[in-house]
């Protein structure tokens, strides 16, 4: 075979390569946010009409902003937890500090549990038992992986 055959091919095989590459980024999907996913499938999976979601979409704002001053109080606490392994400081101080760490760890589940009151109390009646099979899937649905598909 002589070089400009197997130039030719090359030049093929890396013409139709790319062609794959872009048409692969251009035609693929948007992943959602972090935060959109749960959220439009919630919205999907309890058939909200464009009312429900709004009110919902005001829920997802207190939701976030309880967890995010929550989340800072934590934080603020394991600087001063963690701090303290610098100095000589009492048991006594580390035991506090601890307790009022899961104290807002309680919190934060709490919230949680509230917001999902509140998503239930935005329902329909012919949408409780969508509201129910859903609330069986919810620690999945917001854990770090991808949220579960719907079962037919």
């Amino acid at each position: 075979m002589s070089k400009v055959k197997i130039l030719s091919l090359l030049s093929i095989g890396l013409l139709i390569t790319n062609l794959l590459l872009v048409c692969f980024i251009f035609f693929k999907k948007p992943m959602p946010s972090e935060h959109e996913g749960p959220k439009h499938l919630i919205i999907e999976r309890l058939s909200f009409d464009k009312n429900q979601s709004k009110k919902y979409d005001g829920l997802i704002k207190w939701h976030r902003k309880e967890i995010e001053n929550t989340n800072q109080n934590i934080l603020g606490l394991k600087n001063q937890l963690y701090g303290s392994l610098a100095q000589d400081s009492s048991a006594i101080d580390k035991d506090s500090l601890i307790n009022a760490i899961g104290q807002l760890q309680v919190k934060i589940e709490s919230i949680h549990f509230k917001h999902f009151q509140d998503i239930k109390k935005l329902c329909k009646p012919n949408q409780i038992d969508a509201f129910n099979d859903l609330s069986k899937e919810l620690a999945a649905l917001f854990s770090k992986g991808k949220p579960p598909r719907k079962r037919k």
